[in-house]
């Protein structure tokens, strides 16, 4: 979390909270605290609708399975490398 006054980072007041960290120490004028399970709760819920559109799992899935393949090539390639080196021992 940033600071919207001061663009200083927030910080933990104990267990349940977050504040800007120069409001503290009086160099803010940001001294609303912020509930951090209800931050916490927003994020996810905001990560839950926008990562599960459709349309960007379709991608996600698309990009997943070229890197697994690029991933399975490299491995495929070393070990006819492998086999040739192996060979060529023998």
């Amino acid at each position: 979390m940033i600071c919207g006054c001061c663009g200083k980072p927030f910080a933990a007041i104990g267990q349940d909270y977050l504040r800007c960290a120069t409001a503290k120490n009086g160099r803010c004028r940001n001294t609303a605290s912020l509930r951090r399970s209800r931050l916490e709760a927003a994020v996810l819920e905001a990560l839950g609708q926008r990562l599960m559109e459709p349309s960007l799992v379709a991608e996600f899935i698309v990009e997943f399975t070229a890197e697994g393949n690029r991933l399975a090539a490299e491995v495929s390639a070393g070990n006819e490398a492998q086999r040739r080196e192996l060979q060529a021992v023998e």
